[in-house]
């Protein structure tokens, strides 16, 4: 289920929110792939789980030992490929070909209809990950393919992972009762937050571990961790086109 809430406090300017519980969130799964979607992905389709704003697909994806997938993208967009546990092997059918580690992000522009390839490299373990696709409308827009480290000994700080002229995203390891305040960069836009480990408090909202939040045109968002070596996620999407 998702819960629905609005920001009633008189010192803030209002905003509604959807809390997404990690368990409403949608599965598809075979013997060797599992995909839990935050949003309508694939066959699973339901009217609670329409994309946020440019923020098209959020999923947690767990990939069986010595097993491959392949991804066809449906329009114009983003991709993030964020490890959680193992590294993945990646290449596309423009010949980029990488080992993502736990310790790094890849980042890179997808044309429809273009089609890439995850694998697991291990013969014994399983993977686990995140992939997100975020609407990119900027069609006469040149390609681009990075990856780079981040550092998870850097605590209590949101480190940037991605960031374009319409969309970013920040991650952060947070210390129990640490927190800080997320001030967007436009505030016609939306804010998703997702909980990669432990437990965070958002504006008086507490998320579980891989519990999500949509924020709809929030100025800023304050947050705390509830508990030790707690992790963050943070993506700000336009929620609809508007002029720079």
């Amino acid at each position: 289920m998702f819960t629905l809430f609005k920001n009633r406090s008189k010192s803030k300017p209002k905003h509604s929110a959807v809390i997404h519980k990690s368990d409403s969130r949608a599965r598809l799964e075979t013997d060797i792939f599992q995909c839990l979607s935050v949003f309508n992905f694939g066959s699973a389709y339901d009217e609670s789980r329409k994309p946020f704003g440019a923020l098209k697909v959020f999923n947690e994806e767990t990939l069986g030992a010595g097993e491959s997938v392949t991804m066809s993208i449906h329009e114009n967009s983003d991709v993030l490929l964020l490890p959680l546990a193992g590294s993945i092997d990646y290449m596309d059918t423009l010949g980029n070909q990488d080992m993502i580690n736990t310790d790094e992000i890849r980042v890179f522009s997808a044309q429809k209809d273009m089609a890439f390839d995850l694998v697991n490299p291990y013969e014994t373990k399983t993977i686990n990950y995140l992939q997100i696709w975020i609407s990119n409308e900027r069609g006469d827009a040149a390609p681009f393919s990075f990856q780079h480290k981040f550092d998870f000994s850097i605590r209590n700080l949101l480190m940037p992972l991605y960031e374009s002229s319409f969309a970013s995203c920040r991650m952060g390891v947070f210390d129990r009762r640490r927190g800080d305040v997320f001030t967007m960069a436009d505030n016609r836009d939306g804010l998703f937050a997702f909980v990669v480990s432990g437990t965070f408090e958002l504006d008086g909202r507490v998320l579980d571990e891989r519990d999500a939040v949509s924020v709809w045109q929030p100025s800023r968002v304050s947050f705390r961790a509830l508990s030790d070596n707690a992790i963050i996620l943070f993506i700000e999407v336009p929620l609809f086109k508007h002029e720079p």
